[in-house]
């Protein structure tokens, strides 16, 4: 029997990010996961919405100001959608066009490094990295 993951909401993250900051700004956050909805044209239980959303609900959790939940709601518009810095900057303001280029730097290089070793002809298995270590 398989148990179905709980899809992450957005009100999960609003939650989240109220617990650190009772002040945080619900519309900003509201008008960013709109957006991205928007710009990846896709419904709120979808893979894509589901990554953003928890990336946003880590995001606060460990105590990011409401730009850069933001950035966690948006950071994939830019880095799948092909949108521009400068639209989120217009849209959000530069501090969040700023904090979400550099999200979507690291995905991407978290990715390639991901592909890389994937693909690469050296490869370990678990067994023969615990055997590296061990003979240190």
């Amino acid at each position: 029997m398989s148990m179905a993951k709980k899809p992450v909401l957005f009100e999960d993250v609003l939650l989240e990010a109220k617990k650190l900051n009772p002040k945080a700004n619900r519309e900003l956050l509201k008008e960013a996961f709109e957006f991205a909805l928007e710009k990846h044209n896709a419904k709120k239980d979808s893979p894509r919405i589901q990554h953003v959303l928890g990336v946003a609900a880590i995001m606060a959790r460990v105590g990011g100001d409401e730009a850069s939940i933001a950035a966690g709601l948006l950071h994939d518009t830019m880095l799948r959608e092909g949108i521009e810095k400068e639209e989120i900057a217009k849209k959000f303001g530069a501090e969040i066009s700023e904090i979400t280029e550099e999200c979507s730097k690291a995905f991407q290089i978290e990715e390639k490094t991901s592909r890389a070793f994937q693909t690469s002809s050296f490869q370990m298995s678990s067994s023969e990295l615990q055997g590296m270590f061990a003979q240190s």
